[in-house]
Order: C-alpha cells, then sequence, then structure tokens
C-alpha cells in the first residue's frame, strides 16, 4: 500500500521507498533472528529431541490439533 500510493509521487517518495524497503528486511531479518533464539531456548528448557510428533500422534493420545481450543480451558482468560 505504501509503495502503491508512492508510485504517483515518485520524486518525493523515493526516499522513503527507499527507508521502507530498509526497514522490510530488517523485520524479516529480526524474525528469523527471533525464531533462532526461540528453538535456543527450546532447547535450553526441554533438551535435544530427535523424535518427531505426528497429528496423528498427538489424536492417538486424545489431543486433536484440527479442533480450536475453547476459551474456557484457560484460567487466565476467565
Amino acid at each position: 500500500m505504501i509503495d502503491y500510493r508512492l508510485r504517483s509521487a515518485e520524486e518525493i517518495g523515493s526516499p522513503v521507498r527507499k527507508l521502507h524497503f530498509e526497514l522490510m528486511d530488517k523485520v524479516k531479518d529480526t524474525r528469523e533472528t527471533l525464531l533462532k533464539m526461540m528453538y535456543q531456548l527450546f532447547i535450553l528448557m526441554h533438551g535435544e529431541t530427535d523424535k518427531t510428533v505426528t497429528s496423528e500422534d498427538l489424536l492417538r493420545l486424545g489431543f486433536d490439533e484440527a479442533t480450536a481450543p475453547k476459551e474456557r480451558d484457560y484460567w487466565d482468560q476467565i
């Protein structure tokens, strides 16, 4: 949307467009860094894991991940 509006104001929009793309690159980098950090935190809390749990495994144990959780199941939301 920003890019679309700035196309009509090419001369004025060029510096802003450049900053917009710089910001989008930083957002992408930040997201990737956040995911790496969360992965490392998981390992610190739970240890390394080499087992993959599938949807079928969860369903066999009684957990249906396709069903949306009910708000009443979360005490801090009541």
